[in-house]
C-alpha cells in the first residue's frame, strides 16, 4: 500500500499541491484548462510534463491489483474519494465558477482527465486537439452557466 501510493504521489505539480496559496492558482477556467492541458502532454526537461500520463497509469494498475489484493481496497477507495480535489480547489478561486462547480463536478471532470491522458499517450486522439478537447470536455461535466 505504502510503495504504491508513494509512486502516486510522487511528483505532483505545484498547481496541484494543497500548500501553494490561493493567489498562485489559476483565476480562470481557461487558465486552468491551460495549465492541465500542459500536464497532458509530454514534454522534455519540465518536470510536470505527462504528470497526468503516469497518474492515470497507476492508478489503472492500483484498481487492477486491488482485484487480487484485498489490502489495497481501502486506498482504491481513498482515491476515489481525492478524485478532482485540484479542480473543485481552484474553481473555489474562480468566483464565476465557485458556485456551480460542486465536488460531484470536479470528481467526473478528474476521471474524464485521466482518461484523455491515456488516449492521448495511446495515440487515439491528436495531442495538438487539447485545448479543444478539454474545453468540450468542460462544458460537458461542468455546469453550461460556468464555460461560457
Amino acid at each position: 500500500n505504502q510503495a504504491v501510493w508513494k509512486s502516486l504521489v510522487r511528483g505532483i505539480p505545484s498547481q496541484l499541491d494543497p500548500e501553494r496559496t490561493a493567489n498562485e492558482l489559476p483565476q480562470g477556467l481557461n487558465d486552468w484548462l491551460e495549465t492541465l492541458n500542459a500536464l497532458l502532454v509530454l514534454g522534455e526537461g519540465a518536470d510536470t510534463a505527462g504528470f497526468y500520463i503516469g497518474f492515470a497509469r497507476l492508478n489503472g494498475q492500483a484498481c487492477l491489483m486491488a482485484r487480487n489484493d484485498a489490502s489495497l481496497l481501502p486506498l482504491i477507495t481513498y482515491l476515489r474519494a481525492l478524485e478532482g480535489w485540484g479542480t473543485y480547489r481552484v474553481s473555489r478561486n474562480i468566483p464565476k465558477l465557485a458556485a456551480l462547480i460542486g465536488r460531484d463536478h470536479a470528481a467526473a471532470f478528474g476521471m474524464w482527465i485521466k482518461s484523455e491522458a491515456l488516449l492521448r499517450r495511446a495515440n487515439l486522439v491528436a495531442p495538438h486537439n487539447g485545448m479543444e478537447r478539454l474545453i468540450y470536455a468542460a462544458g460537458q461535466v461542468f455546469p453550461q452557466r460556468s464555460v461560457a
